[in-house]
């Protein structure tokens, strides 16, 4: 943390020692923003953190953000604050300002389809860019990557690039978040890799698709990647993808390509069963156009954990979602948890179930329906 510390100092020109930022620390000189919790490597890494947390928070004010509080930890902190999604006028507002020409039109297609969109400024401004050129909203979130991966080459077409790049952009970039996705291990994930990690993962994958000078064109094409596409130098020596989430979607269609010849046994092992897998597998889901394979993962999904399951039925292409809501329906469960679950999907097919349950005898269940129809209606709200 230390060198972390002097590192960035020495960045933005204030050349300090180690010895006088320790010494600054303990005369409450600092102020410390600690950004993305969820990054650190490995558990080495988060208890080296927590050791200076520790050593330091009585006298040195420290704010941590984290994506889930459960990746990690809280650090024993006991004041936590959650950054809320953004309201429906402040959605209107963004996308009438963004596009004041075709705005409304894009706010009369969203129509509640894709409510879950617009939470967040980067999905909501990635939404507006799609809309600008395709003039069509996507279907769900790994339809909005893959319409945005296509359409910000398009905003970078006029950067110079080797010729034969873009016929290979998409398979590199997908075979390189899958390779940082798996980590050193099957819990851990890569966020960051060398760029020397990254030409040689690049190099092996064109030698196994039999490209010719592999070597010098994972060199060239990596150095016109970072010039023009989704991955970023966070270091001299450091590759990262612009955004966690957009590491996640190319991982996604990664997976999505080796489906048919994954295991159950493997797919529930190495996937579903690790939490770093489960935003790139409900972004695959949104892309299988497979009913067999999108109900296969659902079900396996259920063996692994229910609320995960659930989570999945959801993520699956809406014409699929009768069929895994009946998956969950079929679970010889609690009435109170079958409900829950069915919340958790927030799939329009699981609210007749839901509205049936409001009448039933039981207040608890009638009270948990009522929360789960809320919660659903807030994913599905529909925008004027």
């Amino acid at each position: 943390m230390l060198d972390l510390i002097r590192d960035f100092l020495t960045r933005h020109n204030l050349n300090l020692s180690t010895e006088e930022i320790e010494n600054l620390l303990f005369k409450e000189r600092f102020l410390l923003l600690v950004d993305g919790l969820n990054e650190l490597p490995n558990d080495e890494a988060r208890r080296d953190l927590d050791g200076f947390r520790h050593k330091y928070h009585r006298i040195t004010p420290m704010i941590f953000t984290t994506r889930y509080l459960r990746v990690g930890g809280d650090l024993g902190i006991e004041k936590k604050l959650e950054m809320q999604p953004l309201t429906e006028a402040q959605m209107q507002h963004f996308v009438r300002a963004y596009s004041p020409e075709v705005g409304d039109k894009m706010l009369r297609q969203l129509a509640g389809r894709l409510r879950e969109l617009a939470e967040t400024p980067l999905l909501l401004s990635m939404l507006c860019q799609v809309f600008n050129y395709a003039k069509q909203i996507p279907t769900s979130l790994g339809e909005l990557f893959r319409w945005f991966s296509g359409e910000y080459h398009k905003l970078k077409e006029n950067v110079p690039i080797a010729e034969e790049l873009p016929n290979w952009q998409a398979d590199l970039l997908q075979h390189l978040a899958f390779v940082m996705m798996q980590g050193d291990n099957l819990t851990e994930l890569r966020l960051t890799i060398s760029k020397l990690q990254a030409r040689n993962v690049l190099a092996k994958f064109l030698r196994n698709e039999e490209v010719p000078s592999a070597n010098d064109r994972a060199r060239r094409w990596l150095d016109d990647l970072l010039k023009y596409h989704l991955i970023q130098l966070r270091t001299d020596n450091e590759i990262e993808f612009r955004h966690q989430l957009i590491q996640e979607y190319y991982a996604a269609e990664s997976i999505l390509l080796q489906l048919d010849n994954i295991s159950d046994e493997k797919l529930k092992r190495d996937y579903l069963n690790c939490l770093k897998w489960t935003e790139p597998v409900a972004l695959m889901l949104g892309l299988v156009n497979d009913e067999g394979q999108a109900l296969r993962v659902v079900k396996l999904a259920l063996d692994v954990d229910l609320k995960l399951g659930a989570r999945l039925a959801g993520e699956v292409k809406q014409e699929y979602q009768k069929k895994t809501v009946n998956l969950i329906l079929e679970l010889d469960i609690h009435k109170l948890l079958q409900v829950e679950f069915l919340g958790i999907t927030h799939s329009e097919d699981a609210v007749s179930f839901l509205n049936n349950s409001l009448q039933h005898e039981y207040s608890d269940v009638r009270k948990r329906a009522a929360d789960a129809l809320g919660k659903s209606a807030m994913k599905r709200r529909y925008l004027p």
